[in-house]
């Protein structure tokens, strides 16, 4: 293996093993990659160092905190961000799986609830086609 130590190399080693191992969709590993780097980039200006595996170990729950508020701030829906933290765990376990670093605070963050959406009226046309079978069910067993 490779060494390497640059945030954006570990990201690119992780990326290249889920396409191997895991045979993951292009669009999947092109969205990890969106999500990861710019956390990645949040995390390096938070602590205003050059990402590096010794900086990534070092996040807590308060730097994941600062990056949920900097994102919401910054635009980004409550599903996007479920969805990049789903991403950021996943990174995270392969880093501790690889290089022994401690996840148990990015493992434990949860994403801000969102709401789910109420049920969709059913269309009209569905709706006809659903009364005509009714009234002839009922004309046949009545």
């Amino acid at each position: 293996m490779v060494n390497i130590d640059g945030g954006f190399d570990l990201m690119e080693n992780w990326l290249s093993s889920l396409s191997a191992v895991g045979g993951m969709a292009k669009k999947t590993i092109e969205a990890y990659r969106h999500d990861v780097s710019h956390f990645i980039h949040f995390i390096s200006n938070h602590y205003g160092k050059r990402s590096s595996k010794a900086v990534l170990s070092k996040v807590n729950v308060k730097d994941m905190r600062s990056w949920i508020s900097h994102a919401r701030s910054s635009g980004l829906s409550p599903r996007s961000l479920a969805r990049a933290l789903s991403a950021i765990k996943s990174f995270y376990r392969w880093l501790g799986q690889t290089y022994g670093i401690s996840t148990t605070a990015v493992l434990s963050t949860r994403t801000p609830k969102f709401e789910k959406p109420l049920p969709r009226p059913v269309k009209n046309q569905m709706q006809k086609i659903s009364s005509t079978r009714s009234t002839h069910n009922l004309k046949k067993n009545g």
